[in-house]
């Protein structure tokens, strides 16, 4: 774990000592470092606080027990302190996921929880709380030859011209046995995310999107009782209330990044995509429908 990896990832270069294979390879002057070292239990100062974390402007702590530490700094610098005994596969699932989050909101950046697929040179996003299928729904669109451009952790660059950009996140689709079957894959020929978890790392070889491309569209995702599908547009105040909501680890902002800018880069998003709401009949992820309800409104 001495070499050095340089990793291109959510419109950031990367050097890193520890080896994260789901990011795709990258080259330059890195904007972040990554390596392993000592973590404080404590930072100074804390605006925000959790049972797992701390978060101020310029530090951000979370203390996974039994997996990792981790400290963020200044929005340029990563260290992990693993535990004794921990799998570099649940140290990576953690570091991927919120520690990111936390330096892409100290570098002002706006992360969402999403997954994104180009359709037609633009970026559609699926928004949704967990379980509501987003991953899913973009492997299914991989699966029909689009191409991904990030699962469950999608950034937009808000100060983007003429119009904010999605960028290309992890180069893999996290994917539970069910769901993994429902598409006809194989979940035991691929790997587990974490040793005690049966979700599994569905790479993206040829269906992986390297390059930022406009934000177009962000469905948002939900089930109802009903064995019909609805599509509304959303507008107004309640298309922010959808960007906000829907912001990655949205718990973290108000101790790293501040109210204010975060309002700002939904308000610019907001301007610029549609937002709409698709619900879906509870009963059995009727998948197949669902794709061709969004690939043929995208279309329309």
């Amino acid at each position: 774990m001495d070499d050095l990896h340089t990793y291109d990832v959510f419109g950031l270069t990367v050097r890193s000592t520890f080896p994260c294979p789901e990011f795709p390879e990258g080259h330059g002057e890195p904007d972040v470092s990554m390596s392993l070292g000592e973590v404080p239990d404590r930072i100074d100062g804390p605006l925000a606080k959790g049972v797992l974390f701390e978060a101020s402007p310029e530090e951000f702590v979370l203390n996974m027990d039994g997996i990792a530490k981790y400290h963020v700094c200044n929005g340029n610098r990563i260290t992990i302190a693993p535990a004794p005994g921990a799998d570099q596969d649940s140290i990576r699932l953690f570091l991927v996921g919120s520690v990111f989050g936390a330096l892409l909101h100290q570098r002002g950046m706006l992360p969402l929880h999403a997954s994104a697929v180009e359709i037609d040179g633009g970026a559609i996003l699926f928004c949704g709380e967990s379980g509501a299928g987003k991953s899913t729904l973009a492997a299914a669109f991989a699966k029909r030859g689009y191409r991904v451009l990030a699962d469950d952790l999608v950034v937009i660059a808000t100060d983007a011209q003429p119009v904010p950009l999605a960028l290309p996140g992890k180069r893999n689709v996290l994917l539970w046995r069910d769901a993994l079957c429902q598409l006809e894959l194989d979940p035991d020929s691929l790997p587990r995310v974490r040793p005690v978890l049966d979700k599994h790392a569905h790479p993206l070889l040829e269906n992986y999107c390297d390059t930022p491309i406009p934000a177009k569209r962000i469905y948002v995702l939900s089930a109802h009782n009903q064995d019909t599908f609805l599509r509304v547009p959303v507008r107004g105040a309640k298309k922010f209330a959808c960007l906000k909501n829907n912001t990655y680890r949205f718990r973290f902002m108000p101790g790293v990044s501040g109210k204010k800018p975060h309002m700002d880069q939904c308000s610019t998003l907001a301007r610029h995509v549609e937002v709409l709401h698709v619900t879906r009949p509870r009963g059995g992820y009727r998948l197949e429908e669902l794709v061709n309800l969004i690939e043929a409104d995208c279309r329309s």
